[in-house]
């Protein structure tokens, strides 16, 4: 009501959207997900390094990765979100006050 021809409410339209994504096209294991110097790494690639940290599925831990390199986007980052994980951001951490952190973030893990 009151809006021009052609134009919708945002808050009214949105909620009947559900926050799911669904690709167009399947996204397979093997297709090339994050690019690196020489090449790219996979979906599976990047699950492997996930699952080389240990993490267990959900884990919401708590990073100081400063991603400047691939190293610190798979460990601080990418590795957490392949086992459905999240991850807490931290910069400038004290690292004497790690553990309130910690349990103020409910965090199950910190790579730092």
């Amino acid at each position: 009501s009151g809006l021009p021809s052609g134009v919708l409410d945002y808050a009214l339209e949105v909620p009947t959207y559900g926050d799911r994504f669904a690709p167009y096209n399947p996204v397979l294991p093997s297709d090339p997900a994050f690019a690196v110097e020489g090449g790219t790494l996979s979906g599976a690639d990047l699950v492997a390094a996930g699952e080389s940290l240990w993490l267990e599925p959900g884990a919401r831990v708590i990073s100081t990765s400063d991603f400047t390199d691939v190293e610190s986007v798979v460990r601080g980052l990418l590795g957490p979100l392949s086992v459905d994980g999240s991850v807490v951001l931290c910069r400038n951490l004290d690292h004497a006050q790690l553990e309130k952190r910690v349990a103020a973030e409910k965090a199950t893990r910190s790579l730092v």
